[in-house]
């Protein structure tokens, strides 16, 4: 009996040790994915082309003598740029913020295509705009409808971002009228597709550490107001935490700078 109970103390104390061991590994592990998750987010979260194509826009309203819209223009740009720089250190941020900078993205857009392209951002009743999601949730997939989808329209481009308060959860959904993904890729229209498998990642990780599951679906839009365009709903539960298991809170949220 002695010696089994000694036999069954070790056996007891060496599963303890080797189970707590494995969990800080999963940790660390972890910890590592996101952190190279942050960095990519980090190196995409700006489009070289995209400003240089803004700052060519301003220099030709300056050139036009349109100082005033000129000057709006680039508090646009250097709000975002600053906003990017700022947050480098931070995978998550509120919902109000991210729908400032993309608010502040299609501006410059539009600047870009003019006549061609438009956007509306419409808030549902209910909608908590406190409440924190991994930055350019919203972002990644407005860029994927203009880059892959408006781009190649000669007119009437259109973006819809839609976010509602449905069966304890957020649904933002966010609709375009481009060629579609099928004809985007004849066109080879680029990107490498890392801002989605970004965002797509970071939601399998902490699904692993939530109850309720959020989720991402892309669907191909055909005979509605939004033909051959893209649609992207993704749903979060109201209880979904970003910070479960002591993942994401390990990484510290900065400040937000005062706006331009």
């Amino acid at each position: 009996m002695l010696i089994l109970t000694m036999g069954v103390t070790i056996w007891l104390t060496w599963y303890i040790i080797r189970r707590n061991q494995k969990r800080t590994e999963e940790k660390n592990r972890l910890k590592s994915e996101l952190s190279s998750l942050q960095m990519n987010s980090v190196l995409r979260e700006f489009d070289p082309h995209f400003t240089f194509n803004v700052i060519s826009s301003i220099g030709s309203l300056i050139m036009k003598n349109n100082r005033e819209e000129a000057y709006t223009y680039i508090t646009r740009l250097s709000s975002l740029l600053r906003t990017v720089i700022w947050d480098g250190s931070t995978i998550l941020k509120p919902l109000s913020e991210e729908l400032n900078f993309v608010t502040q993205y299609c501006e410059l857009q539009k600047l870009r295509f003019g006549e061609r392209f438009c956007y509306n951002i419409s808030i549902g009743d209910g909608v908590n705009l406190h409440r924190e999601l991994p930055k350019m949730t919203i972002q990644t997939f407005v860029e994927n409808s203009i880059k892959h989808g408006i781009e190649n329209r000669k007119e009437g481009g259109k973006v819809g971002i839609i976010l509602a308060h449905k069966d304890d959860s957020l649904e933002i959904v966010i609709k375009d009228n481009g060629i579609g993904r099928d004809e985007a890729m004849k066109m080879k229209t680029g990107g490498t597709g890392y801002g989605l498998k970004t965002i797509s990642r970071l939601f399998d990780i902490m699904n692993q550490r939530n109850h309720l599951k959020a989720s991402i679906e892309i669907n191909d839009l055909k005979n509605t107001e939004f033909r051959s365009g893209t649609e992207v709903i993704v749903l979060i539960p109201d209880n979904y935490s970003f910070k479960a298991g002591g993942t994401l809170n390990d990484f510290p949220r900065n400040q937000a700078p005062a706006q331009v």
